[in-house]
């Protein structure tokens, strides 16, 4: 009797089984059928925008190699689930300097592109919950959906300074892409872009993934290749080359208002390489909020110019800043900071080379009374004009600075013309443990 139960019971399980396998395999095959390919090149009639048209939801647009311009390949506005992506390495999609190529503007949908090459977008002005006026993403402007860019080039993109009039608001920037929303990019090249916040991205309360991509000579006011406005960020292998601003010289990121550090969204920025980049306050990066760097390197960012006041000379940070495994070299503060200007660090496992100030912490210059740890870590040749060859720190009349050292050497750091590993003021607390400095604090440098 059991028996004959089991073997009904198995039989039940295993027509079960063949329903659900076969229903899942017509899904996937209506799925199939209903996505498609369409071919186009840069002569077929109506261009990209009849072809978007045409396409239905999950279809891909191949664009075959050329040059597509003109008022059929450019303002279009995306609105369903749609794959583009180029045939060849030679796709450009051109704005000639007056027309956005993309605006992406409805809820959930997906569009993703790949191998292709945006240059010489503008931003148009626009309407926009948020603000009342939009004027950014001179190749692409995402206001709602998802948007992934895998293995593009952006060049000469856009995004020109605005000036509201009294009682209106406008967001000015992303010379290549502006985002409200999901933005996903992966193995992309952004090169030679403007505008007046974000030189090439700019991204509000939204999420933002970067990965082994490539930002070259991008120019702001603000965030020379990212300015990023209450985001979740996540930037990883990625290179920094020669970008510009008068803050953040490749990234900018704006805490948005959001002074609790543990409601924040998390900001994350690991592998990466900064070289060359130039602020008047934070050479590579300038933060507002909390922010983590895992294993990046800084190499020769900051801006000498000391007519204006000028902090850290890779990175300015006015919230905690976490660093662990990342090195620092031949870094500039005009004024003071040579690497790293801080109001809360905590910094492991790096490594401080030949940083210079031309005031005071030729590597480090912690404000305000902040709480700062330094472990593990390896200072060498750093230069302060006046005090803190390594590491300089100080207590204002609220707070009283907290610097805690440990398992940690110093060799030959130099404040002014004596050696002077580490300066704190009287109120500051200073604790450390096995630590080792040479020469001894106060040695005259031979000449």
């Amino acid at each position: 009797m059991f028996k004959e139960i089991y073997i009904k019971k198995r039989k039940m399980l295993l027509t079960l089984l063949s329903i659900l396998l076969i229903t899942t395999l017509t899904i996937s095959m209506i799925s199939e059928l209903s996505a498609a390919d369409i071919t186009i090149g840069p002569k077929t009639p109506g261009g990209l925008k009849k072809a978007l048209e045409k396409a239905k939801n999950g279809d891909t647009i191949i664009l075959k190699n050329g040059v597509y311009k003109g008022k059929n390949n450019a303002d279009i506005t995306i609105k369903k689930n749609i794959n583009i992506r180029g045939q060849g390495s030679k796709v450009v999609l051109d704005g000639l300097g007056k027309n956005q190529i993309f605006q992406i503007n409805k809820k959930n949908v997906k569009i993703s592109l790949k191998n292709l090459k945006f240059t010489n977008g503008k931003a148009k002005i626009i309407s926009e919950d948020s603000y009342d006026y939009v004027n950014g993403g001179g190749a692409i402007l995402l206001i709602k959906g998802s948007l992934t860019v895998n293995k593009c080039t952006f060049t000469k993109n856009k995004a020109d300074e605005l000036f509201p009039d009294d009682g209106e608001s406008i967001a000015s920037g992303g010379g290549a892409i502006m985002s409200f929303d999901n933005l996903k990019i992966s193995q992309s090249t952004f090169t030679n872009n403007e505008a007046e916040d974000g030189g090439a991205i700019y991204s509000y309360q939204a999420k933002l993934t970067i990965s082994q991509s490539t930002f070259t000579n991008n120019k702001a006011f603000d965030g020379g290749a990212i300015y990023s406005y209450y985001d979740k960020i996540d930037i990883s292998k990625s290179v920094f080359t020669k970008n510009k601003a008068g803050t953040g010289g490749s990234i900018t990121v704006d805490a948005g208002g959001c002074f609790d550090s543990k409601n924040c969204p998390s900001k994350i920025i690991s592998g990466s390489t900064f070289t060359n980049n130039k602020a008047l306050e934070g050479g590579a990066i300038k933060s507002g909020c909390e922010l983590f760097i895992k294993k990046c390197t800084f190499t020769k960012n900051g801006d000498k110019d000391d007519t204006y006041y000028t902090n850290g000379g890779a990175i300015s940070s006015f919230a905690n800043l976490i660093i662990s495994q990342s090195t620092f070299t031949k870094n500039t503060g005009a004024k003071s900071g040579g690497a790293i200007y801080s109001q809360g660090l905590t910094v492991t496992k790096s490594i401080f080379t030949s940083n210079q100030a031309n005031e005071d912490g030729g590597a480090i210059y912690s404000a305000y009374g902040s709480k700062d740890t330094v472990n593990g870590c390896t200072f060498t040749s750093n230069y302060a004009k006046k005090s803190g060859g390594a590491i300089h720190s100080t207590s204002d009349d609220e707070s009283v600075g907290v610097l805690k050292i440990t398992n940690t050497n110093f060799k030959n750091n130099i404040a002014g013309t004596k050696y002077n590993a580490i300066y704190k003021d009287k109120k500051t607390k200073l604790t450390t443990k096995n630590v080792k400095i040479t020469p001894k604090n106060g040695t005259e440098v031979k000449k």
